[in-house]
């Protein structure tokens, strides 16, 4: 087990070289360099205010799921998520906001099983209605893109894949495969009790239809304000693209960033950034200089993430 964890991280830590190697090659620096700072002021504030709502919106969204657990209120699930965004943005890992969420959800009162299966519910829901999104809009476009057929063959399987997924955890059959004979066979009696009941724990804390519409829903705002803030990005430099581009471009980069094929993700997005967006008929530089600038916007937007955590015992304790 542990040759192959080895292996695992050797195999992403060359990929993430490969990607250091792309983009540092693909990347017409200089061009880069004479243009970034002539970007319109006023256009980026606006991406910086949007990206803001789309970090909110994920917070709503969590907080549909955990608001049963012990009344948690809006405010106190807000400033957790915030805190959260910071270390995934900011550490060496695509997930590590989640479990800095679930430390934090735990610290008022949460159980933190609990606290993890809201985190997997909003991650395996959100990437759904995100598949979703891209699939529609790549159907509705296919006539006047030039993307590949592989890339919506691939997801639509994704799609597929996910749905599946969330019908077998929701369906009572997991509970009835469970209690198989040859499957109990595999545990002791103790530790298949304590499976059935994670099971049976977390099944109760699937959603009802009326809170996944509202996710939905939360999810459907995102989308368009973080297509929004791509598309702000580029008019702040004087790149004129049609809308529907980045509503095809920003869910697949999206998709591909939060693959955990790199060294904690990094440098995935840009790389997809600059390869999708070419794909579709931007220049190099033009996308380079996009994904780029969305570095420092994502900076910005993240910083009450930063005094959130520098006062986080304040905040635990203004919500016990």
């Amino acid at each position: 087990m542990k040759n192959n964890m080895g292996f695992l991280k050797l195999v992403k830590f060359s990929i993430f070289i490969l990607l250091i190697y792309y983009i540092y090659y693909k990347v017409p620096w200089q061009e880069v360099n004479d243009v970034i700072f002539s970007a319109s002021i006023d256009m980026l504030i606006l991406a910086i205010i949007l990206q803001i709502i789309s970090f909110l919106t994920i917070s709503v969204r969590w907080w549909m799921i955990i608001r049963y657990e012990r009344e948690v209120d809006l405010k106190s699930t807000l400033k957790i998520s915030y805190i959260g965004i910071i270390f995934n943005h900011f550490m060496p890992s695509s997930i590590g906001g989640d479990f800095v969420r679930g430390y934090y959800i735990s610290k008022i009162g949460v159980s933190l099983t609990k606290a993890i299966q809201s985190l997997i519910i909003d991650r395996v829901l959100g990437l759904f209605f995100l598949l979703i999104f891209s699939l529609v809009f790549l159907i509705i476009y296919r006539n006047i893109i030039s993307l590949p057929s592989y890339i919506e063959n691939t997801v639509a399987l994704s799609l597929f894949a996910v749905f599946m997924l969330i019908s077998i955890a929701k369906s009572s059959w997991i509970v009835a495969v469970n209690n198989f004979r040859f499957v109990k066979s595999f545990f002791s009696a103790a530790n298949h009790e304590k499976i059935t009941l994670t099971i049976s724990k977390f099944q109760k804390n699937i959603p009802s239809t009326i809170v996944i519409l509202g996710m939905f829903l939360m999810s459907f705002i995102l989308f368009f304000a973080e297509i929004s803030v791509f598309w702000l990005i580029a008019l702040s430099l004087d790149i004129n693209y049609p809308f529907y581009i980045f509503v095809i471009a920003v869910p697949i980069i999206t998709i591909i960033a939060a693959l955990p094929i790199s060294l904690g993700g990094l440098v995935m997005r840009e790389a997809a950034g600059i390869v999708i967006l070419e794909m579709l008929g931007v220049s190099v530089p033009e996308a380079s200089l996009i994904v780029i600038l969305f570095i420092p916007i994502l900076v910005i937007s993240s910083l009450p993430g930063v005094y959130l955590y520098l006062k986080s015992d304040r905040v635990v304790k203004s919500t016990i």
